[in-house]
């Protein structure tokens, strides 16, 4: 056997396995419940899938330009799949899409309640002071009181 051919071969049994990977990752995507477990589907196996289909492809076709054209590719699936993915459970959680039951630990929830008591903090503060707040020191005339310049 010819060591071109075998290296097609091999070539031809990823790309089978990678996209055997993407057809899960589709079918995930169908099937699961919540926003959670559909980004899960779509994030990783997707990711494995394409990684394996952009190797098989490196292997059959062998051309330098070619192979680096696909480690790009790769090199961006990488970068952009695990962004994509924060990126829609935060928007998920903060349209009260995503299930907040199924969670062990539930930190954004925690940080969003910090944050709100923090900003009413702020603002029942910035009323209590009333007129006092434009006697604040401006950063350029320390020491020299913003109506006596």
């Amino acid at each position: 056997m010819n060591p071109g051919t075998l290296t097609s071969l091999i070539g031809a049994i990823i790309m089978l396995i990678g996209a055997f990977f993407v057809f899960v990752a589709a079918i995930g995507l169908l099937r699961f419940d919540d926003l959670l477990q559909r980004m899960h589907a779509a994030a990783k196996p997707q990711t494995f899938g394409t990684m394996l289909l952009m190797l098989g492809l490196a292997l059959n076709l062998r051309g330098p330009t070619t192979v680096w054209a696909l480690v790009l590719v790769v090199a961006f699936v990488l970068v952009t799949s695990p962004i994509s993915a924060h990126l829609a459970s935060r928007a998920g959680f903060r349209t009260g899409h995503a299930p907040t039951w199924s969670l062990l630990v539930d930190e954004y929830s925690r940080d969003m309640r910090r944050a709100i008591a923090a900003m009413q903090a702020r603002e029942a503060q910035s009323q209590h002071q009333g007129d006092n707040s434009r006697h604040v020191q401006p950063a350029d005339t320390p020491g020299i009181r913003h109506d006596e310049q």
